[in-house]
């Protein structure tokens, strides 16, 4: 591990001494993801004909990339630290180098039970796919691909991303329907506790055999923690990618097997085992990213990164990717029925799926990401908000008395805001009703200190008024207790 960081730490030295414009401003810290650009064939005009400032301001932007050789290795010179794509145990239908291994080597491929091909299910056509599924568990075909491995790292790359690090077993015939691969070495359908039990041997082996290369592995999330095979194949590596993050469709409410309560307690938990993550989330738009960030804020330990293609790009980059909330003040906690964590700068809440609607008035002012100033949020469920703002603030007091006002058939409603001198005081009267209280008026006063507001036109009935100071920039947002008063004759 200490081999793979001081990897990292001597790449980013070299880049800082190539070019200093391209020193850390794109690192993570406690309060700031990083971000990676996952260097896929849209982002290919950027690696061909980019400018010196073009590739300078990516390496005050990206912390890393992820590039696919050999196309990307004429931008090693200039990158930012980058690891390059390699999946677990494919054999490439079209790829000169794998073709290679599996005429050399045709027993590398894992076949069925009519010793037909078997493939990774991706892509299919019904007849082929463009990747065979290569046997983990062979000592030759794992010497093959580490060796592979070794010559991309020979070139300048700073670790190997493993795609495919899959410990429920995914093997398919040609139409991508499930298939049991025979185990060559028992001669009968491979179990799944052998399958775990060989890609966990093989992802140790691959640690072992590049000790200086960091190892980000795109790994099941739902596999049980208590596994010893999980537990040494996510040990073998120090990034986890957590592909579709948050943003997965499957993710539902709580703490089931894939429940969004599981997936934060999963993060956590890699975090403990000394792991940092990246999520992947696809399709994004500017509330699904608002969700995406806001969630992983909730677990964020400084060294956690997005990968997205959404507004990523020199001549298209979101500012918002470069927040930083400062130093965190505590752990998630719940909150007005929602998930929340506070920052020195700011606040993140979410409201996790499956869950209803909820609008709740903040303590203090902020500006929403991307947005403007905000007093409340609405958040429909699988949404999220970051709020920009600081969260120490000086506390205030507000008190208020009611005087019926027989004249105007209502009530005086009076009191003072303690402390701070800017700010806005919202009064509201509510209405009793069979039910509960129902609010029949509401008005907002500029300013602070003392406060009196007639508000007549009421009913005859039992009434509450209740005032809130929304807070200011430096002094927190406070409520006065509910002041019951009758109206015993409506203005005529």
């Amino acid at each position: 591990m200490l081999r793979r960081l001081l990897t990292l730490l001597t790449a980013a030295m070299v880049l800082a001494a190539v070019a200093p414009a391209l020193a850390s401003a794109a690192s993570a810290g406690p309060g700031r993801i990083g971000f990676i650009r996952n260097a896929t064939s849209p982002f290919d005009p950027y690696l061909t004909g980019s400018s010196q400032a073009q590739r300078e301001w990516m390496g005050q932007h990206y912390a890393g990339m992820r590039g696919y050789p050999p196309f990307f290795d004429q931008a090693l010179s200039w990158a930012p630290p980058s690891d390059f794509y390699r999946d677990l145990y494919s054999l490439y239908r079209d790829a000169d180098a794998d073709k290679a291994a599996m005429q050399q080597h045709p027993e590398w491929v894992l076949r069925d039970g009519q010793n037909r091909k078997l493939f990774i299910p991706s892509g299919c056509d019904g007849t082929s796919c463009p990747q065979y599924a290569g046997d983990i568990g062979s000592p030759g075909f794992r010497a093959w691909w580490i060796s592979q491995a070794r010559l991309d790292l020979d070139k300048g790359y700073a670790g190997v991303f493993i795609d495919d690090v899959n410990l429920e077993m995914r093997v398919s015939d040609a139409s991508e329907q499930d298939a049991d691969p025979i185990d060559p070495r028992t001669g009968h359908p491979m179990t799944d506790s052998a399958w775990r039990r060989y890609l966990a041997d093989f992802t140790v082996e691959i640690s072992e055999a590049l000790p200086d290369a960091s190892i980000t592995q795109n790994a099941h999330w739902w596999i049980k923690h208590s596994d010893p095979d999980n537990q040494r194949s996510i040990d073998s590596a120090d990034v986890i990618e957590l592909e579709r993050g948050f943003n997965d469709a499957g993710i539902t409410h709580g703490g089931g097997i894939f429940g969004y309560e599981t997936f934060l307690n999963h993060i956590d938990w890699l975090h403990a085992r000394g792991k940092s993550v990246i999520v992947e989330p696809y399709g994004l738009n500017p509330q699904k990213r608002e969700y995406e960030m806001a969630s992983l804020f909730l677990v964020h330990q400084g060294n956690d990164a997005i990968s997205s293609d959404f507004q990523a790009n020199p001549d298209n980059w979101w500012p918002g990717w470069e927040t930083d909330l400062g130093a965190p003040q505590g752990a998630r906690h719940e909150w007005k029925g929602l998930w929340r964590r506070d920052f020195e700068q700011g606040v993140v809440l979410v409201n996790q799926p499956d869950s209803a609607t909820r609008t709740v008035d903040l303590d203090g002012p902020y500006r929403r990401l991307g947005a403007d100033d905000a007093t409340s949020v609405t958040l429909p469920q699988s949404r999220g908000a970051v709020l920009i703002g600081s969260t120490n603030r000086e506390p205030t007091t507000t008190t208020t008395t009611v005087a019926p006002d027989p004249t105007a058939g209502g009530v005086v409603v009076q009191g003072e805001v303690m402390d701070p001198d800017a700010g806005k005081v919202t009064i509201t009267v509510e209405r009793r009703k069979p039910r509960g209280w129902a609010k029949v008026r509401r008005t907002t006063l500029a300013g602070t200190g003392p406060f009196r507001k007639r508000v007549g036109g009421l009913s005859k009935g039992r009434y509450r008024a209740v005032a809130r100071f929304a807070g200011s920039r430096d002094f927190s947002a406070s409520r006065s207790k509910a002041r019951p008063f009758r109206v015993r004759k409506s203005k005529s």
